[in-house]
């Protein structure tokens, strides 16, 4: 069931007390406005609880939803497999991995991989 939002202006509600604001949050969400706009919003705790465990719900879905996804990928392949589909010979990358990460701390550009061997 929608929870009803009352409106009630600040000055309103500074008049009325705060004993009147919780009375009134007791039953209704009641959003305290200043010039028209929301700037605060009083709810009951059992309305506050039970907001705070649907969203616990749903982010648990959300993460057991997104676990399912991945467990039904297909699986990773090797760089060798990889390399055979287009064409690179997997050795001569891995060694050019092997010089970029050696160099990596070094003020020079690595130099681009020659595709003709």
């Amino acid at each position: 069931m929608a929870t009803k939002t009352v409106n009630l202006p600040i000055s309103l509600a500074s008049r009325k007390g705060v004993p009147a604001l919780a009375k009134l949050s007791e039953a209704n969400r009641v959003a305290l406005t200043s010039h028209g706009r929301v700037v605060a919003v009083v709810d009951s705790p059992s309305r506050a609880d039970d907001q705070a465990r649907d969203i616990t719900e749903a982010k648990r879905a959300v993460l057991e939803a997104a676990a399912d996804l991945v467990a039904q990928r297909p699986p990773r392949h090797t760089l060798d497999e990889l390399c055979e589909r287009i064409g690179l010979d997997a050795d001569r990358v891995r060694r050019r991995a092997t010089e970029i990460s050696t160099n990596a701390g070094s003020d020079s550009l690595p130099t681009a991989i020659n595709r003709q061997g």
